[in-house]
């Protein structure tokens, strides 16, 4: 995907707690402890309210519930924008959904960002672009960082988003 749309391939929406939320290619969405060790992330905070965060990993949790898996072919499509049809919940089930499609959703469940956003095209970098046009800003942030739960408020910059550049992944964090 760096190659179509770079310079990011993979992103993945990290919490204050340090659980992270991101699907990769021939497994299911996955929500669990996660340290990222690698320099080549870059990092966007997440400015948010307690309560979006918690709607937010509350529907990352229950989407690991479902096994949804990874769809390459949504994944492809997202950078060549052909007419496909919106998804159900039922739908992705069977038919996969892709990385930046999931934080994308999990985002605008949050109302974070506008759900006037076509989730089934969003890129890993198309999302670093749309995360920079509605306000947020890449961090520096030591990874791995451990944060307490006052974090969650508008403006802290301990929430993030990672982005992986080339063929290394994207993190968004909370």
């Amino acid at each position: 995907m760096a190659k179509a749309d770079g310079p990011y391939c993979h992103c993945e929406l990290q919490f204050s707690d340090g659980f992270a939320c991101t699907i990769l290619m021939n497994s299911v969405i996955t929500y669990r402890s996660r340290k990222f060790s690698s320099p080549n992330y870059t990092c966007f905070g997440v400015k948010c309210t307690s309560l979006q965060q918690s709607i937010c990993r509350n529907f990352s949790k229950g989407l690991t519930e479902s096994n949804i898996p990874f769809s390459t072919v949504r994944m492809a499509n997202s950078f060549f924008r052909l007419p496909s049809m919106d998804l159900t919940h039922e739908d992705k089930i069977k038919h996969g959904t892709f990385c930046s499609e999931l934080v994308t959703e999990i985002l605008q469940v949050g109302d974070i960002l506008p759900r006037s956003i076509q989730a089934k095209y969003v890129t890993p970098s198309e999302l670093a672009r749309t995360l920079h046009k509605n306000g947020f800003e890449k961090i520096t942030v030591a990874l791995p960082t451990v944060v307490n739960s006052k974090s969650t408020a508008i403006g802290l910059k301990n929430n993030h988003v990672a982005l992986q550049h080339k063929s290394d992944p994207l993190a968004f964090r909370f």
